[in-house]
């Protein structure tokens, strides 16, 4: 960051009053001191892309183009919300509102950081009156992520209310508790175990937390399902406009192992049929899959179980959309990628549907559309039903400055 200031008051006369890497505070919190991109999507479960083609751009232009401009302003925003994230679990703040004072209650904490470049060997002192508690990362988004939600509203248990009354999430009696310590809210003698918030948290509006889950998998209804299905694939979901990825919990669905090998397979012919649809060839690590399928199935054939050689040759006959794969099939499917660019299939996709095929929310619309009618789930979550329209209006999403 000092390095970015002192560019600006050398090109553009711009003189910034001071510069503090966020690296530090996630250092005070015993996080691992991660890069941007990787701190927004383990602590704000965000992924949005840094294209090294827009960072080497040239950025001397007296007007940067579309591009460049929203890359750096993720940078800021997804710079700014892990301050406030980490900043939060730091001293934890009575509004839901990051304040001038709230602000001015971190400083106190960081002013000897300010300017300074970042250093794992720089010491860090906090006041002694600030607990502090080991902040775990949330697995990365490549990594199986799992759920655990309160259902019950008993002894143990607060329902933490909007201020209009409206219920937001049950959490555990410790936790109400806090909040109520802290003045975030009061408890509601009417109704036992009930908390009202004084202010409104920013949070997706759709009752999610509300909602039980015991990870049951949504086709087959087997108990205990640990496999976790992002509804539209993370390559997909990482190009959209960042916002939007603030709101993506109620997309996760569970599987059993059996019924995920399943889902693996339709997801390939879902994939083709954007291919096709948007003229976008499939990504280097697509065609890498199917290239793996077909070399175990030359090298490996004797070695692999009758179930595991079957669904190989799945793989392979719908991305070829062939009912049957012969050995000369799988052969040329094993040399056929040697060479093959590295592209984003992804990437292409979205923007084909922001620009001809009514937007990102009919992306979202295919995906769902497709999963029901390929693997017919028995047991799909009530917020299935519920409306996506609003993730896609900028006007309804609230960003708390």
């Amino acid at each position: 960051p000092a390095g970015d200031a002192q560019k600006l008051q050398e090109d553009y006369g711009i003189y910034v009053g001071s510069t503090f890497d966020i690296r530090y505070l996630a250092v005070m919190l015993r996080c691992k001191p991660l890069g941007l991109e990787k701190l927004s999507r383990s602590l704000l479960n965000v992924d949005f892309v840094k294209r090294w083609y827009i960072a080497k751009s040239n950025w001397e232009f007296d007007k940067l183009g579309p591009d460049q401009v929203e890359y750096a302003a993720n940078d800021a925003f997804a710079g700014i919300e892990i301050f406030k994230h980490l900043a939060n679990r730091l001293k934890p703040r009575n509004c839901w509102n990051f304040t001038n004072a709230d602000f001015m209650a971190i400083m106190s904490e960081i002013q000897y950081l300010l300017d300074r470049g970042f250093s794992k060997d720089t010491p860090i002192t906090l006041s002694q009156d600030i607990p502090i508690t080991r902040l775990p990362l949330c697995p990365l988004v490549s990594e199986p992520h799992y759920y655990y939600y309160l259902t019950p509203v008993s002894h143990e248990y607060y329902l933490l209310e909007a201020p209009n009354g409206r219920p937001l999430c049950v959490v555990s009696e410790s936790k109400g508790e806090w909040y109520l310590q802290e003045r975030l809210g009061e408890k509601i003698q009417s109704e036992a175990f009930t908390i009202r918030l004084y202010d409104q948290p920013f949070a997706e509006e759709n009752g999610y937390w509300l909602t039980s889950n015991q990870h049951e998998c949504v086709v087959c209804g087997q108990k205990d399902a640990f496999v976790s299905k992002d509804v539209v694939p993370s390559e997909y979901r990482m190009h959209f406009p960042l916002i939007t990825q603030f709101f993506t919990s109620s997309d996760v669905l569970h599987l059993c192992p059996k019924c995920n090998v399943s889902d693996i397979i339709s997801d390939i012919r879902i994939r083709t049929a954007l291919s096709q649809k948007c003229d976008a060839p499939y990504s280097f690590d697509q065609v890498t899959e199917v290239k793996k399928a077909a070399e175990t199935l030359l090298t490996d054939d004797n070695a692999i179980s009758t179930r595991k050689r079957n669904h190989l040759k799945t793989i392979l006959s719908t991305h070829f959309e062939e009912g049957y794969i012969d050995h000369q099939r799988i052969v040329e499917a094993s040399n056929q990628y040697s060479d093959w660019p590295e592209y984003e299939h992804g990437e292409k996709v979205v923007n084909k549907f922001q620009t001809e095929f009514g937007g990102l929310k009919e992306l979202e619309i295919f995906w769902r559309n497709n999963f029901v009618a390929d693997m017919k789930p028995k047991n799909l979550p009530s917020f299935w039903n519920w409306p996506i329209d609003w993730k896609y209006k900028p006007e309804v999403i609230r960003v708390v400055a």
